[in-house]
Order: C-alpha cells, then structure tokens, then sequence
C-alpha cells in the first residue's frame, strides 16, 4: 500500500504539472450539450477559456526582474506586519503585567494592614487618610488603564 501511494503521488506530481498548464476549451454541440477539453475540434467554434500557464524559461529579463521585485517588496510588507504583531503583542503583555501588579498592590492595601514606606533608608507607616489617597489613585489608574 505505501508503494502505491508513493507511485500514485509520484504520477499526479508529474502529470500536474501538464494539467494545469494545458489549455481548455469549451462547446456545444448540435443537441446543446456543452463540452470542455484540452484540443478544439476541428469541425466545432470552440471558445479558449483559459491559455496555458505561461513559460518561465521563455520569459524576458525584466519580466522575471519585475516578478522578483514584487516577490521581494511582499516579503518586506510580511516582515513589516510579523514585527508589528510582534511590537503589540510585547505592548500588550507589558500592560498585562502592570495591571497585574497594580491589582496586587489595591489587594494588598484592602486587606487593612499597615503599610510601609522606606523614605531614606528609615521604614515610615502610612497613615489612613495616606492609603485611602493611595487606593483611590490606584483604582484611578486601573480604570483608565486596565480595562
């Protein structure tokens, strides 16, 4: 069975290559039946629907430049957008990361401990009125900023 998926891979690859590259053709014949083939007959006004796909190795210089230009500005813009992405999903998880925080620090100045500062080396507590005008400007900041 693996030969023959092999075999059979094998084959299409090969033969892709002059089915998608062939011409198609398409009738109707005297019943009104509409017909599609790769040769027009040649009793039939047969109508070209699609031409072959056309011939890299017969292709001028400038064509080919022009098609690697294009190949080579699609690849910047894909560049351009990957480190773009990139840059906001860094932004985003910054922000993450310091809403996270700040949650922590109201959490902790809710639970009603003293808190305590170091101001010269020396541990200074915070009064009341100092943590509710910590809190607030914290929850402040978490609205404007985490939402």
């Amino acid at each position: 069975m693996k030969h023959l998926t092999i075999a059979l891979y094998l084959a299409l690859t090969l033969q892709g290559n002059n089915v998608f590259a062939s011409e198609v053709y398409t009738w109707k014949d005297k019943n009104g039946q509409v017909h599609y083939s790769d040769r027009a007959p040649a009793d039939v006004d047969a109508k070209l629907i699609r031409s072959a796909a056309p011939n890299i190795a017969g292709s001028s210089s400038a064509d080919i430049s022009k098609a690697e230009r294009a190949f080579k500005e699609r690849q910047a813009k894909q560049g351009d957008a990957e480190k773009k992405n990139a840059e906001q999903a860094a932004r985003k998880a910054s922000k993450d990361e310091a809403c996270s925080n700040l949650r922590n620090r109201i959490a902790l100045f809710e639970q009603g401990g003293r808190i305590a500062t170091h101001e010269g080396g020396e541990r200074v507590l915070l009064s009341d009125e100092q943590i509710a005008s910590e809190l607030s400007k914290m929850k402040a900041q978490l609205d404007k900023d985490c939402r």
